[in-house]
């Protein structure tokens, strides 16, 4: 019966140390997605630890920054239907009509028209 137990013992004991070094299914995704992006190990160590996989893939959804290029909204595109008809409202004559300027004129026209 003694050798049973030892037996028993042994065979328990070294099956898990086998299974103690298999990584869990949340570690072989990371170590997947660390193989498709290596630049998310920002401390350079070989290793992507999860703080460093967050960083990575929050960084991949903020959008771009607008560049100057960007559609613009209604106040803008309104504010320059307003200086196309109204050019003389672009004070410091720089070819392009601030909000300061469309106020002012606005109020201008304003007192002019009671």
């Amino acid at each position: 019966m003694k050798k049973i137990l030892i037996i028993t013992c042994l065979i328990f004991g070294f099956s898990s140390t086998v299974f103690a070094n298999e990584k869990t299914g949340a570690d072989k995704w990371k170590d997947t997605y660390f193989e498709k992006h290596p630049e998310a190990d920002t401390n350079k160590d070989g290793e992507l630890s999860w703080p460093e996989y967050k960083t990575h893939k929050n960084a991949a959804k903020k959008p771009a920054p607008a560049n100057d290029k960007a559609e613009k909204n209604d106040g803008e595109k309104w504010k320059d239907t307003y200086f196309q008809k109204h050019p003389e409202a672009d004070t410091n004559k720089d070819g392009k009509l601030s909000w300061p300027e469309f106020n002012q004129h606005k109020k201008k026209n304003q007192t002019n028209n009671i």
